[in-house]
């Protein structure tokens, strides 16, 4: 799938591994993983590509802060100078433990931004951030430490957000880093917990809102689908259908718009509406 191709932009290489959590949770393959999502990169990858797109929690047993494994990866990975990988990946700061989203060169880590809005009992206990003895309670695959500050990746003069799954349907944290002054926001996805409709397509809708809002072009990479690039009118220009292997060769120009009264003064008008509304039930 090659829609989207502009060559003066950012050119970028996306990859939906449609990797199963069973297979994804199996230690025993998790160099088969590997070299598989590093395959499905190399049959697609090209020479002009600067960077490449890997869905949330894409690497297997989440190895890039081991410097063997991160060595491994970067060397069979890159095929091109100057290239880069965008990846989530879980991280270890002792003692927390963070969903993230992490920009790699060959030169290693780059930089990275851990998920703030974690979805509750399956990624994080409430209050457990807070009060010591809530943070052995897991309930779902970890209780990750929330992140505490939003982050812009610089990759070649291109500014890009990437928010992690669950945070593509809060506005207001897409709010936030649209007026950094992006010029795309990505979202890296793992939706392998559900494999038939509607879960799958009603979260991945919710990336055509946030594109609408700040008139911003959506890039959404996801492990099992739905993969989709979405231009800054809420138009689907490409998508990877659920349960599917694919890629997407696309581009990211210069944002050079306006931003949206929305992205400048958030949900003032809506708060307007509600003060008239309230004013006039009063009378």
């Amino acid at each position: 799938i090659d829609k989207g191709l502009d060559k003066d932009g950012l050119s970028v290489l996306l990859v939906q591994p449609n990797i199963n959590l069973f297979d994804k949770r199996n230690i025993s393959i998790k160099n088969k993983n590997l070299d598989n999502i590093i395959k499905k990169t190399h049959e697609k990858i090209l020479p002009n590509n600067d960077l490449i797109i890997w869905p949330e929690s894409a690497i297997p047993y989440h190895r890039v802060q081991n410097p063997l494994d991160r060595n491994y990866l970067l060397q069979k990975l890159f095929k091109y100078d100057k290239q880069y990988l965008l990846t989530g990946n879980i991280i270890y700061e002792n003692p927390n433990v963070y969903n993230s989203a992490v920009l790699l060169d060959k030169n290693g880590i780059n930089s990275m931004y851990h998920k703030r809005q974690l979805v509750p009992l399956a990624e994080h206990f409430p209050f457990s951030e807070n009060f010591e003895y809530l943070k052995n309670i897991n309930i779902g695959q970890t209780n990750f430490s929330k992140g505490k500050a939003d982050h812009v990746f610089n990759i070649k003069g291109y500014q890009i957000a990437s928010l992690i799954c669950f945070e593509s349907t809060f506005p207001e944290i897409n709010r936030r880093h649209a007026n950094m002054d992006l010029d795309a926001i990505v979202y890296l996805v793992n939706d392998g917990w559900y494999t038939t409709p509607p879960q799958p397509q009603q979260h991945a809708k919710q990336a055509i809102y946030r594109a609408i809002e700040n008139r911003m072009p959506v890039i959404r990479c996801a492990n099992t689908g739905i993969s989709m690039l979405i231009n800054r009118a809420g138009e689907i220009e490409n998508m990877i259908d659920l349960n599917k292997t694919g890629t997407m060769n696309i581009s990211i120009n210069k944002n050079n718009y306006e931003k949206t009264f929305y992205t400048r003064f958030g949900n003032v008008f809506s708060l307007i509406l509600l003060i008239i509304t309230l004013i006039l039930l009063c009378k």
